[in-house]
């Protein structure tokens, strides 16, 4: 599609789509791993506890729980979804700006300067 546009070698344009492919799987492979953590800090929470399973952790009030160990479970529970929830928004626009900065550099170098 752009490749009428920008005049690149083949090759560029390998190593880009490589490097764009590789650096989604490892944002997925980043957010697997807060997944993991907020999932089992979730099931945590659900052993140590009669809880509901469907009830939504931002909704529930730590404090109000009956001993330590739940009150802990709880915020552990909230504080690992919060993390999950400011990668996926934050994190993952971050790292795909990051990816743009260096198609950017990795494009210069290949571009000839061109007058209009």
């Amino acid at each position: 599609m752009v490749g009428k546009e920008l005049d690149l070698p083949q090759e560029v344009w390998k190593r880009l789509t490589w490097f764009w492919g590789l650096g989604f799987v490892a944002i997925a492979i980043v957010n697997g791993y807060y997944v993991r953590l907020a999932l089992a800090a979730r099931e945590n929470l659900f052993a140590a506890t009669t809880l509901d399973k469907k009830i939504e952790l931002t909704e529930l009030d730590c404090v109000s729980l009956a001993t330590d160990t739940a009150v802990q479970f709880c915020q552990n529970a909230q504080q690992t979804e919060a993390s999950w929830v400011n990668f996926k928004l934050f994190g993952t626009m971050g790292l795909t700006f990051v990816l743009i900065l260096l198609t950017v550099v990795l494009m210069s170098k290949h571009l000839k300067g061109k007058e209009v």
